[in-house]
C-alpha cells in the first residue's frame, strides 16, 4: 500500500509541467474580454434632444482598474449637435475615453470645426466632459477666413464658440 502511494506521488509529481502553448493560451483568453465593434454610428441625447454623434470605423471597450475604456484606434468623428443642427465637429486619428473620469484623450491630427467654419488643428487635445471644455498645450493652429493663428495651448467650449488660446502669434490682414 506504501509503495503504491509513492508510486502515484512520483506520477504526479512528474506529470506536473507548464507547457508555454498553454500558458500563452490562457493570457490570449483575456483579450477576449475587449468588445469590438465596426463601423458604428452612436447618437447621445439627454431629455430627447441629441447631443453627440459619434462615427469610427473601429470601437473597443474594455475594462481597465475598474473603468471603461472605449478606444478608436482608426479614427473617431464627433459631431457636437444641438437638436438636429451640428454646432461643431471633431476628427482624431486615434482616441480614448475613461468612463470614470469622463475624459477623451485624441492624438495625431485632430481638427475641430466649429458652424463658422473656424478651424483648430493640433496633435493632441483632451476633452473634460464634466466642465464641457476641450483643450490641449501642444501647437495649435486656428485658422479663421484668410487669419491664421499659431500657438501653444488652448481652451474651447464643446461648440467650439469661445476659444481661447494660451500663447499665440497671428496673421492678420490690416487695411490702411
Amino acid at each position: 500500500m506504501r509503495r503504491l502511494l509513492l508510486i502515484s506521488t512520483l506520477l504526479l509529481c512528474l506529470s506536473c509541467r507548464n507547457d508555454m502553448s498553454e500558458v500563452n493560451e490562457i493570457f490570449a483568453e483575456a483579450e477576449a474580454d475587449v468588445e469590438r465593434i465596426e463601423n458604428i454610428d452612436i447618437i447621445y441625447s439627454d431629455s430627447a434632444e441629441a447631443k453627440l454623434r459619434i462615427t469610427a470605423p473601429v470601437h473597443l471597450r474594455y475594462f481597465e482598474l475598474g473603468d471603461q475604456i472605449d478606444e478608436f484606434q482608426e479614427g473617431v468623428r464627433l459631431e457636437f449637435l444641438d437638436g438636429d443642427r451640428l454646432s461643431a465637429w471633431l476628427t482624431a486619428d486615434w482616441a480614448k475615453r475613461s468612463s470614470k473620469y469622463k475624459g477623451t484623450e485624441m492624438k495625431g491630427r485632430v481638427t475641430l470645426v466649429n458652424k463658422l467654419g473656424q478651424k483648430l488643428e493640433t496633435t493632441k487635445m483632451y476633452w473634460d466632459e464634466n466642465k464641457g471644455l476641450l483643450h490641449s498645450r501642444e501647437f495649435v493652429r486656428l485658422t479663421d477666413g484668410e487669419e491664421v493663428m499659431h500657438g501653444f495651448g488652448f481652451q474651447t467650449d464643446e461648440e467650439f464658440k469661445r476659444f481661447e488660446l494660451t500663447s499665440a502669434e497671428a496673421e492678420v490682414e490690416v487695411d490702411f
